[in-house]
């Protein structure tokens, strides 16, 4: 809890005083990050609305290598069966169902984050 706030602290105290930053946190809270632009660490990139610390993207190669193996349809048939009967019961209107799956690719983790287009890029894949 004390990390919570001091890293809500120190939001506040770039905000109040006109200091552009950056925060980002995991989904439980446990690992909270607030840098202000000029002192990002090198190896976290970033690009919001054209505002950005990467200068030099990696080319994305025209010819790369993507395979998906999804999870048995079987397991999706069961899973998706589950939600859809939970949202019928009115238990939710809005569940996200979902798992895992392999992805083999020869392409770098820079040259996917690199990618300003992911719809063309997942068009590629996908189509």
């Amino acid at each position: 809890m004390d990390q919570i706030k001091e890293r809500l602290s120190r939001i506040n105290h770039f905000a109040q005083n006109g200091i552009p930053f950056l925060f980002f946190t995991d989904y439980e809270l446990n690992e909270i990050n607030v840098y202000p632009l000029s002192e990002i660490p090198d190896h976290i990139k970033y690009d919001i609305n054209g505002i950005s610390n990467q200068k030099n993207l990696s080319a994305f190669p025209d010819d790369y290598q993507w395979k998906i193996t999804p999870i048995d349809k079987e397991i999706y048939r069961i899973g998706f069966s589950r939600v859809m009967r939970e949202i019928l019961y009115g238990n939710s209107f809005l569940l996200n169902l979902t798992y895992p799956s392999k992805i083999e690719t020869d392409l770098s983790l820079e040259q996917i984050i690199n990618q300003r287009s992911i719809y063309l890029f997942l068009s590629r894949v996908i189509y």
